[in-house]
């Protein structure tokens, strides 16, 4: 139970810092990109401004003109103000031929790459007397950058899951040191409750041994009563001290019997036995050969614990009982367990009005839950004031 503690306190911890590391890393990489990509504009309109005069010669010449020059830092390619090509300076041969027909609608600044290159584009329109005259289309690379991304990309992701990995090996310390006095007291209380239980039983027994000696004596009507009530109280005693040793046992979460278990011949036998001692019908839906890897007293502990309840709540109507490899499911037409009472029925000692009228202990829906636990199960609880039924998973096969 505490590995698991330990384990899941762990996994919250490196994931938490984990996604906080990832949102960091992610929003310093954007923010680096952003600064980058704003620099490139920033040095394409310097670009622009030094040379906007040439740049409206050339569209007035109307001479369609494209010099490579492969040195070149800046490349622009002037058009008309329907789109025909005027005149260029690039150190890429062919390129405009890609770009005149993706920035014909465009009007923004792109990023595209070519023949292995990556290149920042921007389209920006000639104005003359508040009439667009045509477009030009200035560039340059960012392949350097581009590459510079990628390689800061991957060392942020490594840095990551390097850092994932010692957040979690130090989370895994700290869970431990945080789970470790709560494990010793809870190790102190179970032994306590064993202890006790194991120490509680030599006094009862010789209690109830007195009691059965009474019964040779010569008793009024009043002290066979009182008598009756003495034993009453040792039986309910004795049945509180095998459920608490039960639970210590229990709480430890650990089979220390595995065998393959026939579910389906053992919900059988436990039903046929219960049919003999009530005369409510109940009514049982089993799928055959259906096994359960676990501990069969265990398991038959909880058949007992649950068709006790429904037959202990249910005055009349019937009991339904139904195995699949889906799970088992128990339902009775009893009285039912109110709104308020539903969310504590597993704690221990805890007891409804009805309950307490009805007897018992309080534990044994805990214990039950715990046994189903330590199978690798669940047990959950659904009522109304047509009755209650319990469902329980396990990991079921043919």
């Amino acid at each position: 139970m505490f590995r698991f503690m330990r384990t899941k306190l762990t996994l919250l911890y490196t994931t938490t810092f984990t996604i906080a590391v990832g949102i960091l890393m992610i929003f310093l990489f954007f923010a680096l990109q952003k600064v980058m990509d704003k620099q490139q504009i920033e040095e394409l309109n310097a670009f622009f401004m030094r040379e906007q005069h040439d740049f409206l010669q050339q569209l007035q010449t109307n001479e369609p003109i494209l010099h490579i020059d492969p040195t070149r830092h800046f490349f622009y390619y002037i058009y008309d103000e329907e789109g025909n090509f005027i005149h260029g300076d690039s150190q890429y041969d062919g390129l405009e031929e890609v770009i005149e027909s993706y920035f014909l609608t465009t009007n923004t600044a792109e990023k595209i790459t070519w023949q292995e290159e990556s290149l920042f584009i921007i389209k920006r329109p000639f104005m003359l007397d508040n009439r667009n005259i045509g477009y030009i289309l200035t560039g340059k690379t960012i392949t350097t950058q581009t590459n510079f991304f990628k390689k800061t990309l991957a060392v942020l992701l490594i840095t990551t899951l390097l850092f994932a990995g010692l957040i979690g090996a130090i989370s895994h310390y700290f869970a431990a040191r945080a789970v470790h006095p709560i494990q010793q007291a809870y190790d102190k209380q179970r032994r306590f409750v064993s202890d006790a239980s194991h120490e509680l039983r030599t006094p009862l027994a010789v209690f109830q041994s007195s009691l059965d000696i009474l019964h040779t004596e010569s008793l009024s009507s009043f002290g066979k009563e009182v008598l009756k009530d003495a034993e009453t109280e040792v039986t309910h005693m004795q049945k509180l001290l095998e459920q608490l040793l039960t639970l210590a046992r229990a709480d430890q979460l650990v089979l220390t019997t595995k065998d393959k278990v026939n579910l389906s011949a053992l919900t059988t036998e436990t039903i046929q036995k219960f049919e003999r001692l009530t005369a409510l019908p109940i009514e049982a839906t089993i799928t055959p050969n259906l096994y359960v890897i676990g501990n069969e007293a265990k398991l038959l502990q909880v058949l007992y614990i649950l068709l006790e309840n429904a037959l202990r709540y249910t005055q009349q109507g019937q009991i339904a009982i139904t195995l699949t490899k889906d799970g088992l499911v128990i339902s009775d037409s009893g009285i039912g367990i109110s709104d308020e009472d539903l969310p504590h029925i597993f704690e221990r000692f805890y007891r409804s009005d009805e309950a307490r009228a009805k007897g018992g202990t309080g534990l044994g829906l805990a214990i039950a839950q715990t046994i189903i636990t330590q199978h690798n199960g669940t047990i959950s609880v659904s009522s109304n004031k047509l009755g209650t039924t319990f469902i329980i998973t396990l990991p079921i096969f043919s």
